[in-house]
């Protein structure tokens, strides 16, 4: 799921995987695929010819992701599908000094593990889940010292390596390649340049709503294919790399199913790490799912991720338990992006162009405020960056209805702040998140209190909502006005 759909979604998603019953892989694949939704637009992808074990470019990649022989494969149950990363230590970034005064939690299903052991709950037994309110204490001490420390760069590049394993720890090679390396350099707004031996070069420009790949064409020589309209990273950098939604991990993430919080070490490098256990409904699926997180206590970003008991249907539907795991090591704090960010393909080079410009991209405050129309809200605060994103829906008539989408991001640092400003269809319900929805949403959204670092509400076809550091929240909402 790309990350406009799940900011959209969150506070739906996260109840959902709260209260609703784990779906097994198997009660998926058990229905004739006409009777499946559809899952993704349609991506065009040109295809020319080319030499054996050529790379694969971004759009035939981000297809094989979504489906693959008409079976769904199931890659992890976060609610925001979070993809984070895992490094080792580097000179150039040295250990935070400031701890943070959380006791490990005595439920914790395995100790605390140093220098890279793989540590994560066991499925011989189910782990106790802690009480929720003593992880939201936890997290939240935890994410103020995260925020603390993303303040302090505004670039940052890594190498990162993603493994995939069976239960055995041998290499699963069911996808393609069971591991993969790569260089990155990232910088806050999301922009993204990879260098990877197996893909070849990859970028995303945030401000432009661009993805790029360049790679090897059947003449030996670079070719060129752009993506436009992508409001995330998840092309450029998700695909050759796993962070589908970059190095930190959303704190809703972190807060559900948890069954110990420790604190631990990567490479030398102290961090805090996560443990979360996902039980299964149905009789046939596996165990459960494990799921480690640790997060590095220098920078803040997430160092490392360990999912263990994902599955994919193998020969005869087999329910086959795979482990993934993706490490960052090499920090550079503050590395300047490379000289060939954006990509320009030479003079006569030819560009395979696919997606819709139109989809996303910057716009002024004045003509969000336009298109969002009456009834919306937009702020007078000065920002970093502004966006508009636009999606399709049908309507009763047969024709198709735009819904457009503000998106408005203060950087700190990596600390990020952004309000999103939805104005849904009129042919979809939207959630109900106002208390009383006989005010205006102005008025609403003055009174809503900060919860987990987030603010919803929504009145009518208007939805907003603010996540990020709550002191810059409460100024956004202060800076408010509404449009006509």
């Amino acid at each position: 799921m790309s990350s406009d759909l799940e900011h959209r979604l969150a506070a739906v998603a996260v109840a959902w995987e709260r209260e609703a019953p784990a779906i097994a892989l198997a009660e998926i694949i058990g229905h004739p695929r006409s009777e499946l939704p559809d899952l993704a637009e349609a991506i065009e992808v040109e295809i020319r010819p080319s030499p054996p074990d050529r790379r694969r470019t971004l759009a035939i990649a981000a297809a094989l992701l979504v489906v693959i022989c008409g079976v769904v494969v199931l890659a992890r149950r976060s609610p925001d599908a979070v993809d984070p990363a895992s490094p080792t230590i580097s000179t150039s970034v040295q250990p935070a000094t400031t701890a943070v005064p959380i006791t490990p939690t005595s439920a914790a299903p395995s100790p605390a593990t140093t220098d890279d052991a793989d540590a994560s709950p066991s499925t011989s037994t189910v782990p106790v889940v802690l009480p929720a309110d003593e992880v939201a204490a936890r997290i939240a001490a935890i994410d103020a010292e995260r925020r603390t420390a993303l303040r302090g760069f505004t670039t940052i590049g890594f190498t990162v390596e993603r493994t995939t394993t069976l239960a055995d720890g041998s290499p699963w090679d069911g996808g393609g390649a069971s591991s993969s390396s790569a260089r990155v350099v990232l910088r806050n707004d999301g922009s993204a340049a990879v260098r990877s031996d197996s893909f070849g070069r990859s970028y995303y420009d945030a401000a432009a709503g661009i993805a790029v790949a360049v790679y090897g064409g059947p003449d030996g020589q670079d070719a060129y294919q752009q993506v436009d309209g992508q409001m995330d990273g998840s092309l450029g950098l998700g695909i050759p790399t796993g962070l589908v939604n970059g190095v930190i991990t959303s704190i809703d993430a972190l807060t559900y199913d948890v069954v110990a919080i420790e604190e631990d070490t990567v490479g030398g490098r102290a961090t805090w790490r996560i443990d979360q256990w996902r039980g299964m409904s149905s009789p046939s699926s596996l165990d459960g799912m494990e799921m480690s997180t640790w997060i590095d206590r220098a920078t803040g970003i997430t160092l490392k991720t360990r999912s263990a008991g994902a599955s994919f249907a193998g020969e005869g539907d087999e329910m086959t338990p795979l482990t993934e795991t993706i490490v960052l090591s090499e920090l550079v704090l503050d590395e300047p992006m490379p000289a060939d960010f954006p990509p320009v393909a030479p003079p006569g080079v030819e560009v395979a162009r696919s997606g819709d410009p139109t989809q996303f991209g910057p716009i002024t405050i004045e003509a969000a405020a336009a298109e969002l129309g009456p009834g919306a809200v937009v702020p007078t605060l000065p920002a970093d960056q502004v966006s508009m994103q636009r999606m399709q829906f049908g309507d009763a008539d047969g024709g198709t209805e735009v819904a457009p989408t503000l998106v408005v991001r203060w950087f700190d640092g990596f600390s990020v702040t952004e309000l999103r400003v939805d104005r849904f269809p009129s042919s979809m319900q939207p959630p109900a998140s106002c208390a009383d929805c006989s005010t205006t949403l102005l008025e609403q959204l003055r009174g809503a209190p900060i919860e987990a670092n987030r603010v919803n509400v929504g009145v009518g076809q208007i939805q907003v909502s603010i996540a990020g550091d709550p002191e810059r929240i409460r100024a956004i909402v202060d800076s408010l006005v509404e449009t006509s």
